[in-house]
């Protein structure tokens, strides 16, 4: 421990977290280096009208996008979270996808040179915040999470590690390369903490909903730097609040728990 003034001591855990770069504004994401990077919805247009920094201007793939604002919730209420604010998508064949950066050698040992570490990174996380306004049908291409190298969102063989719906009063289920894993949390149009953690030493990507485990699949050889989405096939809906995606050498708290 290191002292830092009066009776108050750093861990390394807390200066390992200092050291941590966040690359906040997601039109950068393709171009900044960091630990971190971050994407929230904004009620203003932010990301996605004219005008603004578009998301399309930093790489990004976003079609048909909208910003709506939040409304209805409890202050600071996670059980009445209201309806978040979020980037929509309302039609078929809608997305909102990342440059392709995430996993590879490069991107990982520059996250590893910012924190001094001597290693490469054990995971690679996605903390998400979204809803599914529809999530009646069976539908393998209304993802949300990672996509191989040149893929889509919205094409089921091009899914690293996605989560899609079952359909109604069913699960959530999860996919890799069109391989389907059946979840064991139901869905439901309500906001839901998502997170997804590629998982180098098992080459597993693991899945929660909730936080609660609801699954795990085999990483696909050869599909590396990722991106991340979100996107439509046909009848589902995905609308996405905020995602944080990070690199790290153990897994922290899910944000699902506070």
């Amino acid at each position: 421990m290191v002292q830092s003034g009066g009776n108050h001591l750093l861990t390394r855990g807390d200066i390992m977290d200092l050291r941590r770069v966040h690359v906040t504004d997601p039109v950068k994401w393709g171009t900044n280096v960091g630990t971190d990077f971050w994407i929230i919805s904004g009620a203003n247009g932010a990301l996605t009208a004219s005008g603004n920094n578009l998301l399309t201007d930093g790489g990004w793939t976003a079609t048909s996008l909208a910003a709506a604002a939040g409304s209805g919730a409890d202050f600071m209420s996670k059980d009445d979270p209201g309806t978040p604010a979020e980037l929509t998508t309302n039609a078929g064949a809608d997305l909102i996808q990342s440059p392709a950066i995430f996993g590879d050698y490069a991107h990982a040992h520059a996250a590893a040179a910012i924190m001094g570490q001597k290693s490469l990174p054990r995971f690679l996380v996605a903390d998400i915040y979204a809803r599914w306004s529809v999530v009646s049908a069976d539908e393998v291409t209304t993802n949300l999470g990672f996509v191989e190298d040149g893929g889509s969102i919205v094409v089921a063989a091009d899914a690293l590690a996605t989560i899609y719906s079952k359909g109604t009063g069913l699960t959530w289920n999860m996919q890799a390369n069109a391989t389907v894993v059946t979840g064991v949390v139901d869905n439901s149009t309500s906001p839901t903490w998502f997170r997804i953690a590629l998982d180098k030493a098992n080459n597993q990507a693991f899945y929660y909903v909730d936080g609660v485990y609801n699954g795990v699949t085999t990483i696909t050889a050869d599909e590396f730097p990722a991106s991340f989405g979100a996107g439509i096939g046909t009848t589902n809906r995905v609308q996405l609040n905020q995602a944080h995606i990070f690199y790290a050498w153990s897994l922290p708290y899910d944000p699902a728990g506070f």
